[in-house]
């Protein structure tokens, strides 16, 4: 294919075009979202190689239980050096390098839960500070340390963090409130550490914010949106599952 490129022996496509999409939104809290009053950065990183515990459906072969690193750190087209993921097949993708949770979730957590947990504690990769799913945008571009990132999709709630936390309850609030963590994958390799501030680049889909996905496909079903996602070349096949399910199940309900 024309324009494809090699990088650390991996065939990749070539570099993606973003067409201006301008579709109104049926929830204009999430257009064009404010930027941050002073520049994200990483509080800490986490890294992990899996392990069997006893989950709460029996065994299970996890990563979660990720430990905070300090220093520089390589990150690959596949992730950070050294960390690994329990189940490939599910999380495996380079759309899915690196998992991202913000200090806000926590603090929030906190607030409404009683959960006083550190960071990496559901097994993110990276905990940002001064970040938050309603501001930030899927296919974001971001310049990282020595590295080049993009939002891809929101992370799902799942029974591995149910039992990290301790709440067989766990999935239901993160649904409730929204605040599921995000994927990244990444443009171009290159060596990151706690405290690197987030540089946007290119923000190629304003209306997307982490909120505004979660909310269409938890919440409730935004056709607008959901056209501009459906239009993306790149668009993660799965992304596009959980908007056909929200649409199914919106239009069963109305």
């Amino acid at each position: 294919m024309p324009g494809t490129r090699i990088v650390q022996g991996l065939l990749l496509p070539p570099p993606r075009v973003f067409a201006k999409i301008r579709v109104p939104s049926k929830f204009p809290q999430f257009r064009n979202p404010p930027m941050p009053s002073s520049a994200i950065w990483i509080d800490s990183i986490h890294v992990g190689q899996p392990r069997v515990v006893d989950g709460l459906q029996g065994e299970m072969t996890t990563s979660i239980c990720r430990t905070r690193v300090s220093g520089p750190i390589q990150l690959n087209l596949r992730g950070l050096e050294g960390d690994a993921v329990g189940n490939r097949e599910a999380h495996g993708w380079p759309n899915m390098a690196v998992c991202c949770h913000t200090l806000d979730d926590y603090r929030y957590w906190k607030q409404t839960l009683q959960l006083d947990l550190p960071p990496g504690w559901v097994g993110e990769n990276w905990t940002l500070e001064n970040a938050r799913e309603t501001e930030i945008c899927l296919l974001d571009i971001y310049d990282v340390g020595g590295a080049r990132v993009q939002v891809s999709k929101p992370r799902a709630p799942c029974q591995k963090q149910s039992w990290r936390v301790g709440r067989p309850d766990w999935i239901d609030h993160v649904i409730k409130a929204l605040r599921t963590g995000f994927y990244l994958e990444v443009l171009s390799p290159g060596q990151v550490r706690a405290g690197d501030e987030w540089h946007l680049v290119e923000r190629p889909l304003p209306d997307a914010t982490v909120t505004a996905v979660n909310r269409c496909w938890y919440h409730e079903y935004d056709e607008g949106l959901a056209r501009q996602l459906r239009k993306l070349e790149s668009l993660d096949p799965n992304v596009a599952k959980m908007l056909d399910n929200a649409e199914n199940r919106f239009t069963r309900m109305a």
